[in-house]
């Protein structure tokens, strides 16, 4: 049976066995489809990635502002579409460990103060331009000024100055700091000119796929950089993005033939799903949180007994159960997925309390204004569903919490850390450093709730500095218990990646950065001759 079963499934990977016949003859030999899908895999990856062809690609998260500049960027369309066009100096391994990339040697002092990297030779940007140490020495600066509010500034926090002379680099930190070369895989940190002419240069790139096609919330197009370096990525010719922010239209439009990859399936259907034939369905761990955010400067959210209350009046239960079928992992109003750390082992699992609610409310003073939770399904499909049992927990509880519904269109650019009570999403990642260092440093843009300060940074800096394992998760621990009790994010669960792929599709894997292999599926899979 085994024999039989790995000559068919190599005849499949690669384009000359049916996949519908390969599943029926899987399961008439015992096998599951979960099991039968994992040797077309195995079958896919030893027969080697091949080139050529179209991928077109169904993503839900994208609007019409969306952008490659990677200053603003923060949708899963706009991570998609600069993994496509742009160079990190490095790159995560399917562990998601930093390798090199477009910085071929990288090499920090003993005391992690001082980072030196060396381009590698030939490097260009799709103009014809060749990439520089000032170049880098540019793109890390644009980011870490805070006049910009980049996404990635919490990352470079601390950083001094960037030397460049030729393809050789040297960056300073004024703290040691051993995350820099993981910081350096973030896709915001793409490589990008010196400023040109009469500004800053946004939109060109080096990466493995060149813009062609850019209508934000609709169609993206790329072709192949064919003087890429990289030898082993950008195996399609061209790649189109159709931004399709239903999941039924995504579906439909996978198993027409229409697009090859979609993402956020809908774990309600994963039942329905994983019975079509034609479609591998691909469920990852990533730890991805669903968040209501409240800025604890702005009032009522200033007021931590209203903010307690607010956490005692979720029911986590009913989201994982209703929104999710159970595919993911109760959330403990910490960005943390809970067992991917042993720091958390101290902090009690809050669960949904009503008389602790309302006493916490009673408490804060608030009197009685509807505790306004703006939501989009930008950010995550299943939030307003999740949303609107929140309400409904909190309802009971005393709470006079109203759901806004706010349309997709501007979600991230009007309402979003912008309103003082929002609704995000984010993919986890596997680095407590680089997870606290992108969302709670006071200086990270990206710091939707505003908590933070002296004390929490301290811990922060002092956890980067350190070589220290123990000292590194004693800090954390701390912080961990900083953001439970006083912070401002109600954090329901942690939800696996449920993506799909079609039959046409190799390399295809999950991801421990999340969804679409980090933004990376793009560049990374191939289709069958």
């Amino acid at each position: 049976m085994e024999g039989e079963l790995a000559y068919l499934a190599g005849r499949t990977s690669r384009g000359l066995h049916s996949r519908r016949a390969f599943l029926g003859r899987a399961g008439a030999l015992g096998l599951s489809m979960v099991m039968a899908q994992g040797l077309l895999v195995s079958a896919a990856q030893a027969a080697g990635p091949q080139k050529g062809g179209v991928l077109r690609v169904g993503l839900h998260g994208g609007d019409y502002a969306d952008t490659l500049n990677p200053l603003r960027a923060i949708s899963a369309v706009e991570r998609f579409n600069l993994r496509c066009v742009g160079d990190t100096l490095m790159a995560s391994d399917s562990e998601g460990r930093p390798v090199p990339a477009a910085a071929e040697e990288i090499e920090a002092s003993p005391d992690h103060r001082t980072w030196a990297l060396r381009l590698r030779e030939g490097l260009q940007f799709h103009n014809g331009q060749a990439v520089t140490g000032a170049d880098v020495a540019a793109t890390l600066m644009r980011h870490a000024d805070p006049a910009n509010r980049s996404g990635a500034s919490g990352l470079l926090s601390g950083m001094e100055s960037v030397t460049s002379d030729g393809d050789h680099v040297v960056i300073s930190f004024a703290d040691p700091n051993p995350w820099f070369a993981e910081a350096l895989t973030d896709y915001r940190l793409v490589l990008q000119p010196a400023p040109l002419g009469n500004g800053v240069v946004h939109e060109v790139f080096s990466g493995p796929y060149i813009p062609r096609i850019n209508e934000p919330g609709v169609r993206h197009v790329f072709e192949r950089n064919p003087r890429d370096w990289d030898n082993s990525r950008g195996h399609v010719d061209q790649i189109e993005v159709l931004v399709i922010n239903n999941h039924d239209a995504r579906l439909a439009a996978l198993s027409s033939g229409q697009i090859h990859l979609a993402n956020r399936a809908d774990p309600r259907k994963s039942a329905q799903i994983a019975a079509i034939p034609e479609v591998q369905f691909v469920r990852g761990a990533s730890g991805g949180r669903l968040a209501f955010s409240m800025q604890t400067g702005a009032a009522p959210y200033d007021r931590s007994d209203l903010r307690l209350a607010l956490k005692y009046a979720l029911d986590r239960d009913a989201i994982l159960r209703d929104v999710l079928s159970g595919y993911g992992r109760i959330g403990n109003d910490l960005p943390f997925a809970p067992g991917d750390h042993a720091f958390l082992a101290g902090i009690s699992q809050r669960s949904y309390d009503p008389e602790k609610a309302s006493w916490h409310y009673k408490r804060s003073g608030h009197e009685g204004m509807p505790l306004v939770l703006r939501v989009s399904d930008i950010t995550w499909p299943g939030a307003l569903e999740a949303a609107e049992a929140f309400r409904t927990s909190a309802t009971a509880a005393g709470l006079p919490v109203e759901i806004r519904p706010e349309p997709a269109e501007g979600y991230f650019t009007e309402v979003w850390n912008k309103k003082p009570f929002t609704a995000s999403y984010h993919d986890g990642t596997s680095s407590a450093g680089r997870l606290l260092s992108t969302y709670h440093l006071s200086a990270s843009a990206w710091n939707e709730t505003r908590f933070g300060g002296e004390a929490l940074d301290k811990l922060v800096m002092e956890a980067r500095a350190s070589a220290d394992p123990t000292l590194q998760q004693n800090c954390f621990a701390e912080v961990a218990k900083m953001l439970h009790e006083q912070g401002g994010s109600l954090i329901p669960v942690h939800c696996d990646s449920f993506e799909l792929a079609s039959s046409e599709v190799q390399g295809f894997t999950a991801h421990p950065d999340g969804e679409m292999m980090g933004g990376a599926a793009g560049i990374r899979v191939w289709l069958n001759a």
